[in-house]
């Protein structure tokens, strides 16, 4: 049977072995475990089972701290995963603004060279077209070319244009008026026929003498921000040199079987060429020549012609579309 003095001895254990006991107290302790074989073991045994206690608790605080350590770690690397990500999303997005920028100027440029020179009352613009189509026989090529002489309102436009089978289309014309208006004069020089044309809509205006320009007015018109990124944002610049000239050259896909790019003189900002096509299907190309206050007024004067048959003839719309091809082309 255990002894009072033993069990208050042993309800001391714990804070003896904390050294939470005061002096006298704690004596008292060893006073009787060193008289007490019994205490004295149980008090070891306790002392074991607190070191365990212990040596458990210190473990689990030292798995919890490298657990909190390989959380951070990895917490770490995530964030600067994701910071390089925002990092490489920030350098992709700036450079393809600032590639963006650079293509929206260049064609921007062009384009207010070419609105410059369509409203300047004084230019001589020259059109060649080349065209070809792979799948027909004989690969059969166009070719067409348009002058516009054009000074204060009144203009000659001279064309010409035939296919490698031997057709003619039409060659040798002039025509002579005013823009915004429904009365010309064609001089057909093959024919020997001067022909005064009446229609009932206006034969030529201003912009339809640059209309063939495409893929300029359609790309160089500012759309606002979204549409334009949308709408431009997979053009490409590169470098090239054309005729002695060195040009940017805008192209529209990376597809190499797309011919679709135009050329833009750097020093002048003029619009070169146009091209578009599919490798192996068809190709379309159009050359520019413009040239500001050169026209004088007997480029665009009528001719005295002697020897040819003069008539007049009417035209409606419906009948009108090999003029509104030549207006537009």
């Amino acid at each position: 049977m255990i002894k009072n003095e033993c069990k208050i001895v042993r309800d001391l254990f714990p804070n003896y072995i904390e050294e939470l006991l005061s002096n006298e107290t704690k004596n008292f302790v060893e006073n009787h475990i060193n008289n007490c074989n019994q205490c004295k073991e149980l008090l070891e045994l306790v002392k074991e089972e607190k070191t365990k206690e212990i040596d458990k608790r210190h473990n689990e605080e030292i798995y919890e701290i490298n657990y909190l350590k390989k959380f951070r770690r990895k917490l770490l690397t995530l964030k600067s995963i994701i910071i390089l990500f925002i990092i490489i999303i920030i350098i992709a997005s700036a450079s393809y603004l600032i590639k963006f920028s650079y293509t929206q100027y260049i064609l921007d440029s062009a384009y207010k060279k070419l609105q410059e020179i369509e409203n300047s009352e004084n230019f001589k613009l020259s059109i060649e077209n080349y065209n070809i189509n792979y799948e027909t026989e004989g690969n059969d090529e166009q070719f067409f070319n348009t002058t516009y002489y054009y000074k204060d309102g009144k203009y000659k436009e001279e064309m010409s244009g035939r296919i490698t089978n031997g057709t003619l289309i039409y060659a040798n014309r002039a025509y002579y008026g005013e823009i915004n208006s429904n009365k010309r004069t064609e001089i057909y020089i093959d024919e020997k026929e001067i022909i005064n044309k009446t229609a009932n809509y206006n034969l030529l205006t201003k912009q339809g003498m640059f209309d063939t320009y495409n893929y300029t007015k359609d790309y160089g018109q500012n759309y606002g921000t979204i549409l334009n990124l949308i709408v431009k944002g997979g053009l490409r610049v590169k470098t090239e040199t054309y005729n002695g000239k060195e040009c940017y050259v805008i192209t529209f896909s990376t597809d190499n079987k797309d011919c679709t790019a135009i050329w833009i003189e750097k020093e002048s900002m003029m619009v070169l060429k146009e091209t578009s096509g599919e490798v192996g299907r068809y190709y379309y190309e159009t050359k520019y020549i413009i040239e500001k206050d050169i026209v004088t007024d007997e480029d665009i004067a009528m001719p005295q012609l002697e020897g040819y048959i003069e008539k007049d003839e009417e035209v409606t719309a419906k009948q009108s579309f090999m003029i509104e091809y030549h207006n537009n082309h």
